[in-house]
């Protein structure tokens, strides 16, 4: 489509409240700027009927955005009374059937938040979209429905000859030699994405993915393997009884390996994986303030170690102080040392230092890898809506946004945001 032309026919489905007025105002504004945008408040007596209106509007128009908010999580969960939320309750129930039956393709239901707060009441089968922040991202998305990427990829060009290495009788591995911190694996198909395994004992498991699906307490999870060394290093995953940590994106839980299959299709090998999903959430470190520190930012000191590497001063104090003491006590606590941690982790370092020497791509996509993954499973955040990394010469820069797991139900989760840069000499 060029620029200039007509964007994709669109609707606005929201549970009405309080963000009435800033739908109306997204549809006035997309309409405006050349995108067909239909919303409930245009039209307050549809021909037909509301039933007639909903389903033509869910089903047929070409892109359905979601105004993701609690009220509108509530109805699809069927959460509210008798006759509240009638209509958000049947256009959420019927966008859930329209993704469901696109398998994986293209569904044209977008997620949108006009509070980043709300991304934790994303609906379930939306939670693997991209979602967007108005109005901060509102370019973005009109970029979307007026399909004007704002980075298109080249023409493909020739194939560049290099000559042969003197003794060269094996591939190179093409990213860095396998540490605590880099892959046992190196990634095969740079298109698919990059999940991680951290068992107990042995170097982390990475993998590219081809398919991944997370419903009700299971994943379904498609591993490619590229050679022997990769099918060698996910095979681990066979036998492996215990509960450890994996990371995708920027979400991780703890698994345990239900059933293990090798597959080859189309000469590329891959290993199918049903993992079952096990509330540790807490497990590293109990919930508790320490010394008048309060758990909020305890969680929020070992963010900061995991993502800007930042450690404690040694004391000069003497050895058996009171206030050595205390420091200990917390530093066992920010680490994992201290309550009732399962050793999956022991958050002394930051993961990113020793990513450093990887080309740019790499570093962003196995850094954010696994910060997101020890932030999740050491219990610093309960979802991670921002993480961006980039090299500077002064080190990585990080941004991050996350929030925290909802203690009580009358009160907004702690919203966790840090800034800066992570050393990496």
């Amino acid at each position: 489509m060029e620029t200039g032309g007509v964007g994709l026919p669109s609707v606005i489905s929201y549970a009405r409240g309080s963000h009435d007025a800033q739908v109306i105002g997204l549809a006035e504004r997309l309409i405006m700027e050349g995108v067909p945008c239909d919303v409930d408040l245009f039209d307050p007596r549809p021909r037909g009927g509301w039933s007639r209106w909903m389903t033509e509007k869910m089903s047929g128009t070409e892109i359905v955005l979601v105004v993701c908010s609690e009220a509108y999580y509530r109805r699809f969960h069927l959460e509210e009374p008798l006759g509240v939320g009638q209509g958000a309750t049947y256009e959420s129930g019927m966008l859930n059937r329209r993704v469901v039956a696109a398998q994986g393709s293209e569904h044209g239901v977008i997620p949108i938040l006009f509070d980043a707060a709300d991304v934790r009441w994303i609906p379930e089968f939306l939670r693997d979209e991209t979602h967007f922040v108005l109005p901060a991202q509102y370019d973005d998305l009109y970029r979307v429905l007026t399909n004007q990427p704002a980075y298109v990829r080249p023409p493909l060009g020739a194939v560049r000859p290099l000559p042969p290495l003197a003794g060269s009788g094996s591939r190179p591995p093409p990213i860095a030699p396998a540490t605590e911190a880099t892959a046992s694996v190196a990634p095969s198909a740079p298109q698919l994405p990059l999940a991680v395994f951290k068992p107990r004992e042995g170097q982390l498991i990475f993998a590219r993915y081809a398919d991944l699906v997370r419903e009700r307490g299971s994943i379904n999870v498609t591993l490619v393997a590229g050679d022997d060394d990769e099918v060698a290093s996910v095979s681990r995953l066979r036998n492996h009884s215990q509960t450890l940590p994996m990371g995708w994106g920027l979400e991780a839980a703890f698994v345990r390996v239900r059933s293990y299959r090798e597959v080859t299709r189309e000469g590329r090998r891959s290993v199918e994986l049903v993992l079952v999903e096990e509330d540790r959430r807490g497990s590293m470190t109990s919930d508790m303030s320490v010394n008048g520190i309060t758990a909020d930012q305890i969680a929020t000191r070992r963010a900061r170690r995991i993502l800007l590497d930042e450690r404690p001063v040694e004391s000069e104090l003497g050895q058996f102080s009171t206030q050595r003491l205390n420091e200990e006590t917390l530093e066992g606590f920010v680490s994992g040392r201290s309550g009732g941690g399962d050793g999956s982790f022991i958050v002394t370092r930051s993961p990113l230092p020793p990513l450093a020497s990887f080309d740019d791509p790499d570093l962003v996509e196995v850094g954010r890898l696994l910060c997101a993954l020890m932030l999740i499973t050491t219990n610093c955040v309960e979802q991670i809506s921002r993480l961006v990394l980039r090299r500077t010469a002064a080190g990585i820069e990080v941004e991050f946004v996350g929030h925290r797991a909802r203690v009580y139900s009358n009160q907004e989760p702690f919203r966790m945001t840090i800034s800066g840069v992570c050393p990496i000499s």
